[in-house]
């Protein structure tokens, strides 16, 4: 499994910064409500425990029209994730 980003022109992969979470993870709900509540300690507390990615956790490839993004370990199958 891999992730797909669309891209047109040269892409320097070395300047990559993105964040990807996955959407049915309960702690997405708990952020979003503490952050609209203003609560920044509590979505502190629960964007610590958000199962997220960032570049680090991705090998990049460059392909035509595209980025593909290949998880270094396995991302959850099944679940739906998205890309910041």
């Amino acid at each position: 499994m891999f992730l797909t980003i669309p891209v047109t022109g040269t892409v320097d992969l070395t300047t990559i910064d993105l964040l990807v979470f996955r959407l049915d993870d309960a702690n997405l709900s708990t952020l979003l409500g503490a952050l609209a509540a203003n609560n920044l300690p509590a979505a502190g507390a629960a964007f610590a425990l958000l199962e997220k990615y960032t570049e680090d956790d991705f090998v990049p490839a460059i392909g035509t029209g595209a980025i593909k993004l290949l998880p270094k370990k396995p991302l959850n199958p099944g679940a739906s994730y998205a890309v910041v």
